[in-house]
């Protein structure tokens, strides 16, 4: 899904108790969704394969849904290193 802004606006992460301004330029459009398909147990080890490491992961009560909180490592093979 794409929105196209306005004007500023503040949203506020709770888990990370920060705030974060998006800018708004007139006419830009932000990328608000992307929806795929993957299985927990692939995907996160994956993602730490690319440099991430997981802060924590959200899921609904039947595990349909995932929301993933990622870290970046300090560096890509830092995080190869790791799984070898």
């Amino acid at each position: 899904m794409v929105s196209g802004l306005t004007k500023a606006a503040n949203a506020h992460l709770t888990y990370l108790n920060r705030f974060i301004l998006i800018g708004a330029m007139k006419g830009e459009m932000v990328l608000t969704e992307i929806s795929r398909k993957y299985h927990l147990e692939a995907c996160v080890p994956s993602l730490e394969g690319f440099g991430f490491e997981t802060e924590a992961v959200f899921t609904d009560e039947r595990n349909w849904f995932a929301l993933i909180l990622l870290k970046r490592t300090d560096s890509l093979s830092e995080s190869r290193e790791r799984r070898t």
